[in-house]
């Protein structure tokens, strides 16, 4: 008999499973896995075991800083020029930190090769495999492309000259784009109470130029910047008579030259934090994803010194109170987007929201109306509210994750229980939806409760519990229909509000990952169809600045998918799995039925929109496509976050 017992073995102990502790045992040899057995004395456990791993810990520690201490004693006085030594750079090459360093959510993609065997291989190799020609990808750059900023604007050398070009300007077009702001943004984003702000408006036009009316027209050309982020290019030829691009780089260099007169980081002004959260939210709108991160800390940084969510309510007008919460929590709804685009927890914490702004119309708050309000319509602020509910809830379960108070399993379930029920309550039963603008409210509540799910289990930051074995949330399946309701908003009568859909690539990444599973073969031929329609519908070339690094690991996902797919089954000698990866020639693309595609826009049934064309093999065979990975540098200066677990491509160069 052996000394050492025998313990669960390697394999089992990472999938979770049961271990028979055989050699090898059973729950290996039915999913083809070599098992590594463990053989060893129990680690201690109890409050004795805990002890001498914190004293191990600690040891360590002061070792380390020892030895610290004893190197620097012995270099030179002036070595910071001198080349790191071959030891160092292996040692550095073998850490997790030096391997995944440079791209984005590194976190995510740690606990998700934690979670499937063998994946972190797949992604962590040469990126030889990009330049494959039955490979390729086509995946097409934004619609509109406008460069991206310095961390600082700058204005022209002629003030007077720029201000009466930026009235120009605002006085061409104010009655298309101000109907298209209203219908397209202010009713899904209401940070602006409108009859206000268009009195404001009428108010300074002909006036002289003073430092109120330089806010307001800033305000003004923000309008009509995001109303024009909103459109797209057949609408602008059609409407305005120009190029899509041409307006919004027109409108977005006088945003910034009458950001720089008005003073942002000196002197800010609610208008001037209203026209900047319009300004962040159309670059981002436009895809300029790395300049609206970084300028996120920057708006952030500049809300701080208004005290928002802690207003003394006898200091301000109703109205004036109202537009300030309205104002502070489109802001922090800001930051909870550009971190979920990054990988990372929000800036703002749940104790810094304060109250929340009323659900009611602009007439209620300009008191031309009673505010009488039946319980089965919504309001204008109805969808800004529902995205307000849900980022209260992810910054309930962040918070609790840094400060390191309850972050037990059962109180992330709590917390996502309460707030779906509080979904359910509010915003979707006893609804009777008749307008579009009725039934985008009950498509974004459906949605974000499914969402919110999946980021319960794969979130895109790191967490410091793991999804405990006994819980069974079908989490390809939320992430299947994640995808699905993303791309269902883009029917045509939904598509007005197309340019607030962000890219649910996590959810891509999820699926993708579990289809690299041994066992994958339980998921049907809908989660490949799902996740090839949305690779096409958002993925971006990995030499695209602004978030190549995020698509960079994904695409290497779905081509070891594509060659588990086209590789014989082990059952079935020669025999191909069948499904859209194999023959995809065609010029069109007919969906799959999705499981209940319709579902977030009750009572009236919806159809997936067939305009969603072309995902077939062009996308992935297109010589044109080739080539464009030859320039990606984990270590260039696009930083977001290090993918600390998944990439460690060292040698590769990247040009910005």
């Amino acid at each position: 008999m052996d000394e050492k017992p025998r313990l669960t073995c390697e394999q089992c102990r990472q999938r979770k499973r049961k271990c028979d502790k055989g050699v090898p045992c059973s729950s290996c040899k039915a999913a083809g896995l070599r098992c590594e057995a463990v053989q060893r004395a129990r680690l201690p456990r109890g409050r004795t075991g805990r002890a001498k791993e914190k004293n191990k810990k600690l040891e360590e520690r002061v070792a380390r800083i020892e030895s610290l201490l004893s190197q620097a004693r012995s270099k030179p006085e002036h070595d910071y020029d001198l080349p790191p030594s071959d030891q160092q750079n292996g040692e550095a090459a073998q850490s997790p930190a030096a391997q995944f360093d440079g791209l984005i959510a590194p976190d995510f993609w740690t606990a998700l090769s934690q979670e499937v065997t063998s994946l972190k291989g797949t992604i962590v190799g040469t990126d030889d495999e990009l330049h494959d020609e039955d490979e390729a990808l086509d995946m097409k750059p934004d619609e509109v492309s406008i460069t991206s900023d310095g961390l600082l604007f700058t204005s022209s050398t002629s003030t007077r000259t720029t201000v009466d070009a930026a009235r120009t300007l605002a006085a061409q077009l104010p009655h298309h784009l101000y109907p298209i702001f209203r219908d397209r943004v202010d009713n899904v984003f209401k940070m602006l109470h409108w009859p206000s702000t268009m009195r404001n408006i009428q108010e300074q036009k002909g006036k002289p130029t003073t430092t109120e009316s330089l806010h307001v027209l800033l305000l003004d050309l923000s309008i009509q910047f995001m109303a024009l982020c909103a459109m797209n290019d057949q609408e602008c030829r059609q409407l305005l008579g120009t190029s899509h691009s041409n307006l919004v780089a027109r409108y977005k260099t006088a945003v910034q030259d009458i950001l720089a007169m008005v003073d942002l980081l000196v002197a800010p002004k609610v208008l001037t934090l209203q026209a900047f959260v319009l300004y962040l939210l159309g670059i981002r709108a436009c895809g300029m994803y790395t300049t609206h991160w970084a300028y996120v800390a920057l708006l952030v940084r500049i809300a701080a010194d208004f005290r928002f969510g802690a207003e003394r309510p006898n200091a301000y007008s109703p109205l004036d109170l109202e537009i300030r919460r309205r104002l502070w929590y489109s802001i922090c709804l800001i930051d909870t987007q550009a971190a979920l685009d990054r990988g990372t927890t929000p800036i703002i914490r749940r104790s810094a929201l304060g109250p929340l702004p009323q659900d009611v119309d602009d007439d209620v708050l300009s008191g031309s109306s009673n505010g009488a309000n039946t319980n089965n319509c919504y309001t204008e602020m109805t969808v800004s509210m529902i995205s307000y509910e849900s980022m209260t809830c992810h910054l309930r379960i962040c918070d609790a994750v840094r400060d390191g108070a309850d972050t037990s399993w059962e109180y992330k379930i709590r917390t996502v229980a309460e707030f779906e029920e509080t979904m359910h309550r509010k915003y979707i039963a006893n609804k009777e939806p008749r307008t579009p603008y009725d039934y985008m409210a009950m498509a974004t509540a459906k949605g974000i409760i499914s969402n919110m799910q999946l980021l319960l289990r794969r979130p895109p930051y790191r967490q410091p519990n793991a999804v405990p074995a006994s819980d069974k949330f079908d989490v390809v399946e939320a992430a299947t229909k994640t995808m699905e309701k993303h791309i269902n908003m883009e029917q045509p009568l939904l598509e007005r509000w197309g340019w607030k859909i962000w890219p649910p690539w996590y959810a891509l990444a999820v699926v993708l990952a579990e289809m690299c599973k041994p066992d994958a073969q339980g998921l049907n031929e809908r989660h490949w169809t799902v996740a090839l329609a949305a690779f096409h519908r958002y993925a971006r070339p990995s030499d695209d600045p602004e978030s190549g690094l995020l698509w960079k690991p994904i695409t290497k996902l779905l081509r070891r998918v594509r060659r588990q797919r086209r590789a014989p089954m082990k059952d079935g000698g020669d025999e191909q799995i069948d499904g859209p990866s194999e023959k995809l020639s065609t010029s069109t693309f007919t969906p799959p039925e999705l499981s209940e595609p319709l579902d977030l826009l009750d009572p009236n049934t919806m159809d997936w929109d067939p305009s969603i064309n072309n995902v077939n093999g062009s996308i992935l065979d297109d010589p044109e496509f080739l080539g464009l990975y030859e320039q990606l540098d984990p270590t260039s200066g696009i930083s977001w976050l290090d993918w600390d677990s998944i990439l460690g491509d060292d040698e590769i160069t990247f040009k910005v």
